[in-house]
């Protein structure tokens, strides 16, 4: 390696610094799923986690109508349970 190397510290949050490609709608988009998702979504997650209960219907489609990545597509089986999920 040559000496005059300058080494940046990794930013564990954005390690390949994406935040700074994304136009200021898309962090709009990013910033509201990111809200929504942690308030309407979590708090369900934690509970079935903790009760080892399936979610429900009800959740799934809440998680799709806001088109949230990783959601399952309409017309599939929604029968996951946490343990199935982990």
């Amino acid at each position: 390696m040559a000496a005059n190397t300058r080494w940046t510290k990794l930013n564990w949050e954005d390690p390949f610094e994406l935040d700074a490609q994304l136009t200021e709608e898309q962090r709009m988009v990013r910033d509201s799923a990111r809200q929504y998702a942690q308030q309407a979504l979590q708090p369900r997650v934690k509970e079935a986690f903790r009760t080892s209960k399936p979610l429900t219907r009800l959740f799934f489609a809440k998680w799709v109508k806001w088109s949230l990545p990783g959601q399952p597509s309409k017309g599939t089986a929604v029968r996951w349970t946490m343990s199935a999920m982990a």
